[in-house]
């Protein structure tokens, strides 16, 4: 049986459903949780509905052509009213609607356990459970697999203790980092040049709620030089499948003088980064990462996103997020539209393939 009736012949041309390397044939409608439309996030929202277009026309059907999305943005005929934290409700209408996979987006329904509530309801859903999901949502966390399983990132010291913290960088040299412990959509990072901005940082963050109470506990690790780049990748169990690199512009102001923004704007291809430094990246980091998951019991399914510096002692690790985000996913999944097809088919084999719950012997 041939695709028929694709209108946007950009994603998909000519595609055999027989082709299709899957566990079932039948899979018509998706329901997208997608990152927030407010804005430069709108653009990645679109990019991750057209890779999903993509997936939708592989099983195109007059009866079902819906792509719902519930951050209140709809794409075809249908809204969901709804917000992304209220699990009962989305359950109820991923099985109202009959909706087959469920692609979640942002990292707080993810981190809250958004996963692991669809799939104790019997529903097929792409993302990492609550536990797994600590990777971003715990930046303790994340440094401490880092550390037990030897993958590079910089030295650290993780406190829930203002005084202790205080104690501590009185005796760091600078520039040094202070990172919030809990989700702080992609701002809770400060980068202190000298002690007394370190100091009213550290007070600002763990006293005065300065992120809204993510900064309580908090790592503080030492000032990495170099470049960074960002690379996301596909993940099931041990598998993991990288994509195109990016870089984004990270800090407010001419000459990096402002806080971390979350993202204004990205670019890929990275021409000038070398493939070794992407090699390292996988094999010192992601690939062990998603092993040390699987060996602690708590294996990664979803997207998962490095951000890497290449220093002169190689690629470190700055962070992980456990979804797309903003803004790399704008530039990283256009390039990838001209194959959309083919993404689509691979995604699907990742989705759908039983997630591995045990270390390979």
């Amino acid at each position: 049986m041939e695709v028929k009736n694709i209108k946007n012949p950009k994603f998909i041309k000519k595609y055999k459903i027989e082709d299709l390397e899957i566990l079932s044939n039948d899979i018509r409608k998706f329901i997208i949780d997608s990152v927030s439309v407010t804005g430069g996030h709108l653009s990645s929202n679109l990019g991750i509905v057209d890779l999903t277009v993509a997936l939708h026309k592989v099983f195109d059907s007059p009866e079902d052509k819906i792509i719902f999305d519930v951050s209140h943005q709809c794409y075809t005929h249908k809204i969901l009213t709804g917000r992304a934290k209220e699990f009962d409700k989305l359950i109820a209408f991923a099985k109202e609607e009959g909706i087959d996979l469920t692609f979640v987006g942002p990292e707080i329904p993810l981190c809250a356990g958004i996963v692991d509530a669809f799939k104790k309801e019997g529903l097929l859903v792409y993302g990492p459970s609550k536990d797994a999901a600590q990777l971003e949502g715990s930046k303790r966390f994340s440094k401490d697999m880092m550390a037990e399983y030897n993958i590079p990132t910089a030295k650290y010291a993780s406190f829930d203790d203002y005084e202790k913290a205080k104690a501590y960088l009185s005796e760091q040299t600078f520039p040094i980092v202070l990172k919030a412990d809990g989700l702080a959509a992609g701002k809770g990072v400060i980068i202190a040049l000298t002690m007394e901005e370190a100091q009213e940082a550290l007070k600002d963050m763990m006293c005065n709620e300065m992120f809204d109470g993510a900064g309580s506990s908090l790592v503080i690790e030492e000032y990495l030089e170099g470049e960074e780049f960002s690379l996301f990748a596909f993940v099931n169990g041990h598998d993991c499948y990288p994509m195109q690199i990016a870089q984004d512009h990270k800090r407010a102001f001419d000459n990096d003088e402002g806080l971390n923004t979350g993202g204004m704007g990205a670019y890929t291809p990275v021409a000038h980064m070398p493939q070794s430094a992407i090699d390292e990246a996988m094999e010192k980091v992601m690939q062990p990462m998603c092993d040390a998951m699987v060996a602690e019991g708590m294996p990664y399914q979803g997207v998962l996103y490095g951000g890497f510096m290449l220093t002169k002692d190689g690629v470190k690790t700055i962070e992980f997020n456990c979804r797309f985000g903003d803004p790399e996913t704008e530039v990283v999944l256009q390039a990838m539209a001209p194959n959309n097809a083919n993404a689509a088919t691979e995604m699907l084999n990742i989705f759908l393939k039983p997630l591995i719950t045990s270390v390979s012997k």
